[in-house]
């Protein structure tokens, strides 16, 4: 169980690197961005933490990746 944590956890790691991720509630509050979307959006964690994702459809950034799925 414990190498299955740490494989669960390396590829955690890898994903956080090389993709932009934002997971929010069904409401857009932003839960959680990781470091490669603030890197991109050029806002801190605590800036972004509980805004609305819209925030980053409001025609203030390049559309570098903004999808609702």
């Amino acid at each position: 169980m414990l190498n299955h944590f740490r494989d669960l956890s390396s590829i955690v790691h890898t994903l956080d690197q090389h993709f932009s991720i934002l997971i929010t509630e069904t409401n857009g509050t932003i839960l959680y961005i990781n470091d490669k979307s603030c890197e991109l959006s050029k806002y801190e964690r605590a800036e972004v933490s509980g805004q609305k994702h819209s925030m980053f459809n409001s025609g203030m950034f390049l559309r570098w990746g903004f999808q609702i799925t």
